[in-house]
């Protein structure tokens, strides 16, 4: 067998053993441009030389976050999955914003944040919501993270061009983002940009006992398990729900092994979509931290929100 075949086969399972990607453990044609571009950046002359500086123990860190990033799918968009955006909206969020009132603190885990659209997605709605309330007095906090990152970099950037917001009037784009000088993309108002935090993170871990700790009273992770083995997405969805605080909320993609859910979360049905719940109705809200977790903003801290437009305005659904 040649080196290189070998060493796309070794660097397959290197891959999937440690993103859980296992997209990639038959895609021999589309790793062997990954790792030219690598070899090339690293001044690799040879395959088993980058597999080495993959487990050098000084540098191999550096060049697996960059791996990562090659090998991470991340397309995404402003209010992605309208129908789900339409349930987060009218039922998820007040559900939370009633219950949690006494407390008033939020805490979101959006999982594979990619660019940061999603989280940022999500305090958009948040702000609106909590002004119509007249409560802008809440502790949020909002965490996206993700395997790439560079994904990461783009996302604390938060300057998006047309296609990340497709989905979004014009009206809209006006009042939640600043166009830049050159007006080809926009940058996200500081007061939503505020509201979310962006960290590194291997979905892979969670079994371990890594990841953030919980509880979380709403969990996304959608479009991330689809990648994944059937078992260990399902293991994987496990350990989220261990993550939620009692009657949290766990929203997952449209492509993504939902079938066993039912088995350990309650699954409830909005028109075009599912969610899950954590199953301990009898448990109270979450307890308060006892301080402000760094990265934790208070709604209102930065002025005023703008108005949302109605659910499903200037929106599609995704495929």
């Amino acid at each position: 067998m040649p080196e290189r075949r070998r060493a796309l086969e070794r660097l397959a399972a290197r891959i999937v053993a440690r993103t859980g990607l296992y997209y990639y453990a038959d895609k021999m044609d589309l790793l062997d441009m990954i790792l030219a571009r690598r070899m090339e950046a690293c001044s690799c002359v040879r395959p088993s030389d980058y597999l080495s500086l993959l487990s050098d123990p000084c540098e191999g860190v550096a060049e697996w976050r960059a791996l990562e990033s090659a090998v991470t799918i991340g397309e995404t968009f402003f209010f992605r999955y309208a129908e789900q955006f339409h349930a987060l909206e009218t039922t998820i969020l007040p559900d939370l914003l009633r219950r949690l009132r006494p407390l008033r603190t939020l805490r979101i885990w959006s999982v594979g944040c990619a660019n940061g659209a999603e989280p940022y997605s999500l305090a958009i709605l948040l702000s609106r919501l909590l002004a119509e309330r007249g409560e802008q007095d809440w502790t949020i906090e909002i965490l996206g993270t993700d395997i790439s990152t560079q994904a990461l970099e783009r996302a604390r950037g938060a300057e998006y061009g047309a296609w990340s917001l497709r989905d979004i009037g014009q009206a809209e784009r006006s009042l939640w983002f600043q166009p830049t000088a050159t007006d080809r993309h926009w940058t996200l108002r500081p007061e939503y940009r505020r509201m979310v935090r962006f960290e590194y993170g291997n979905i892979m871990d969670l079994p371990h006992g890594g990841g953030p700790a919980g509880p979380f009273d709403l969990i996304l992770c959608r479009n991330v398990l689809i990648y994944f083995e059937t078992a260990q997405a399902q293991d994987l969805i496990h350990q989220l729900a261990d993550r939620l605080s009692p009657r949290g909320w766990l929203l997952l993609g449209h492509s993504d092994p939902v079938a066993d859910c039912g088995g350990f979360l309650d699954m409830v049905t909005f028109p075009g979509t599912l969610a899950f719940r954590a199953r301990d109705s009898r448990a109270g809200p979450t307890p308060p931290p006892a301080r402000r977790r760094s990265g934790a903003k208070r709604v209102g801290d930065g002025g005023a929100a703008p108005t949302l437009a109605p659910a499903g305005a200037a929106r599609r659904p995704a495929g």
